[in-house]
C-alpha cells in the first residue's frame, strides 16, 4: 500500500514539472533558431491578404536577425523588415527595422515574454503592460500546436496584440484587437528547419 503511494506522489511530481516547463519554455527555444531557418505567414489587414516570407540570418553577440519580406496579394514585394531578437534586462525583445512603402523608416521595440514568467505574470515594456496568459493549443494552417505560449500587449482600453510562440518554432501567430475588432492577423503557414 506504501509503495503505490510513493509511485502516485512520484508520478504527480513528474506532471507537475512537466506542465511547469511548457508554462516557462525556455527563452532559446523561441528565438534561438539556425541561418536560413524559414517561415512564412498569411497576414490580415483590415480584410487584405498579404504574405511574410522570413528566414533567419543567423545569430551573432546574443541577438538573432531574422529578415521579413512582405508581398502583396499579387506577388509584388511590398516591404522587407529586420527584426533583431535578444534578451533585454530578462525580456524577449524584438527589434524590427525597415521602410514603408513611402521609403519612410519605421522602427518598433517591442518585449514579447520576460525569463521565468508564469501565467498572470505582468511586465512593463515600452510599449504597454504584457501579461502571460498561459499555454493554449493553437491551430494555425501551419498545424495544431499543443504548447503555444500566449502573451498579451495591452494598447489601453480598446487595444491589444495576442503573441502565440511555440517552443522550437518561434512565433505562430500575431493578433491586432483594436476597437474591439480583430483589425490584423498573422498566422504560420510553413515552417522550414535549417538543415
Amino acid at each position: 500500500m506504501a509503495g503505490r503511494s510513493a509511485e502516485r506522489i512520484a508520478f504527480m511530481r513528474t506532471l507537475l514539472l512537466a506542465a511547469l516547463a511548457l508554462q516557462a519554455a525556455p527563452l532559446d527555444d523561441l528565438w534561438k533558431f539556425k541561418a536560413e531557418t524559414g517561415w512564412t505567414y498569411k497576414k490580415i489587414e483590415n480584410g487584405e491578404e498579404s504574405k511574410i516570407v522570413a528566414r533567419s540570418l543567423g545569430e551573432e553577440a546574443g541577438k538573432a536577425r531574422i529578415e521579413w519580406k512582405e508581398f502583396k496579394k499579387e506577388g509584388a514585394l511590398k516591404k522587407t523588415t529586420v527584426i533583431t531578437w535578444s534578451i533585454e534586462e530578462g525580456v524577449l525583445t524584438a527589434d524590427a527595422k525597415g521602410k514603408d512603402p513611402d521609403g519612410q523608416e519605421e522602427e518598433i521595440v517591442f518585449g514579447v515574454i520576460k525569463e521565468g514568467a508564469k501565467k498572470d505574470d505582468t511586465w512593463k515594456t515600452p510599449l504597454g503592460e504584457m501579461k502571460h496568459l498561459g499555454t493554449v493549443e493553437l491551430i494555425v494552417p501551419a498545424g495544431t500546436y499543443k504548447n503555444a505560449v500566449q502573451t498579451r500587449l495591452s494598447l489601453g482600453e480598446d487595444g491589444r496584440v495576442d503573441f502565440l510562440l511555440v517552443p522550437k518554432v518561434g512565433l505562430v501567430k500575431i493578433a491586432l484587437v483594436e476597437g474591439g475588432k480583430e483589425t490584423q492577423t498573422w498566422e504560420l503557414t510553413e515552417f522550414k528547419p535549417a538543415k
